[in-house]
């Protein structure tokens, strides 16, 4: 089985970038289950959602790379005993960091924590392939596969995204293409060209049920959005800290599967867009007032912004893609997967938690915040290689709890 790779992926791709672009989705389960019902689950997933077991195929002749399955190994596999509830931070800081095979894949890789009653399932994901919510769909399915032993779903095949994007937008994406100057784009904010020495550290952190409800309910009283929230909070943190620069940029990932032609629920791919605010946090807002200038720059997006921009164009250029190297300045990237609708309950397994997206940053000025509510909680992972990550993380929860309890 072979899918089309658009003419600036089989660029990127083959080149074989020196960094990592995994992520991790990680669940915590109650209840038991064998070995031998994991690796058939996660064989029966790779059926389910090919892109889950591809590798690149190079072009030959004038004929663009692809995906394909042939030749693929297993999804690999590997068990750690747990030992305690902190190990799988361990476990997602290792894996996100290694990059993926692209030649030989498979771009996906699954990390069990196996314990007597409570277990941590990992799994690692290409951000090329998938997106968070993939992510949670194949979590979800192979949940399902693992207590089921004779469960078979059809394959949900990914269409090509320039098959889905509308016309007048895939028109203006052309003429951004044909028209762009001959430099090549990097595919990651990370700053590949830079080099640090300071460890990756995964800071993961949860609201019980209650602050969930309470952050939930101060948001619709003050007429903003969760995401919106987060955004003034971690910015007036980084302008506290730099006074000199109160306008401080975060950038939001757009999940665009309701915006194509087509809707793509449950798709295994990789289907966002991505927007920056500038949110000024000059003394005298509140962060509440800041919060609704960020919901009023979120929800002033145009179509045009978020088919037009690097990500995108990356995903449905026909031709190698050919525009000025653009390094993303922002403090803080902020991946909300929102209120994960899926079951707790998978026969005798519970699903007691979803932390993620956690994905790798290669540079100290690259910080990602992945959030999801599953079962009315809300888990979070800080991802940085900044040495002062935890004291950020600190003085944002902090302005949090302010924001609740005022």
């Amino acid at each position: 089985m072979q899918f089309p790779l658009s003419g600036a992926q089989s660029t990127l791709l083959i080149s074989a970038p020196p960094f990592s672009l995994n992520f991790t989705v990680s669940a915590r389960l109650r209840g038991t289950f064998s070995r031998r019902d994991l690796q058939s689950a996660l064989e029966r997933l790779r059926h389910r959602h090919p892109l889950t077991a591809v590798r690149i195929a190079p072009g030959m002749g004038n004929a663009l790379a692809c995906y394909t399955t042939e030749d693929v190994p297993p999804i690999p596999l590997r068990v750690v005993t747990r030992r305690s509830d902190r190990d799988w931070v361990r476990e997602v800081e290792r894996e996100i960091a290694q990059p993926s095979n692209y030649a030989i894949g498979p771009l996906l890789r699954c990390v069990w924590l196996h314990g007597r009653e409570v277990s941590d399932l990992l799994l690692v994901c290409d951000h090329i392939t998938a997106d968070g919510l993939a992510a949670i769909y194949a979590l979800r399915d192979l949940l399902e596969f693992i207590v089921d032993p004779d469960l078979i779903l059809e394959p949900l095949l990914p269409p090509r995204l320039a098959d889905l994007i509308p016309p007048t937008m895939q028109a203006r994406i052309n003429e951004m293409v044909s028209s762009a100057p001959e430099t090549p784009m990097p595919i990651s904010p990370n700053h590949p060209e830079q080099t640090t020495d300071q460890p990756l550290r995964v800071l993961p952190f949860a609201l019980d049920i209650a602050e969930t409800d309470a952050l939930v309910s101060h948001c619709r009283r003050e007429g903003v959005t969760v995401q919106a929230a987060l955004c003034a909070a971690f910015a007036v943190t980084f302008a506290k800290r730099q006074p000199e620069t109160p306008t401080r940029c975060i950038e939001t990932p757009i999940n665009m599967r309701d915006r194509l032609l087509r809707p793509l629920e449950e798709v295994y791919g990789n289907y966002i867009s991505l927007i920056y605010s500038n949110v000024d946090c000059s003394p005298g807002l509140s962060v509440w007032d800041i919060a609704r200038k960020v919901g009023c720059s979120l929800t002033a997006v145009t179509d045009e912004q978020l088919f037009t921009i690097p990500l995108i164009l990356l995903a449905v250029a026909d031709q190698p893609l050919r525009i000025p190297v653009v390094h993303f300045d922002y403090d803080l990237s902020i991946s909300n997967l929102g209120r994960v609708n899926i079951p707790a309950q998978y026969g005798p397994l519970r699903l007691e938690s979803i932390y993620g997206p956690t994905m790798n940053v290669s540079h100290p000025s690259h910080r990602i915040l992945g959030v999801t509510t599953f079962s009315g909680q809300m888990c979070c992972t800080f991802t940085s290689r900044d040495p002062q990550a935890p004291q950020i993380l600190n003085q944002a929860r902090e302005i949090m709890a302010d924001m609740v309890s005022n």
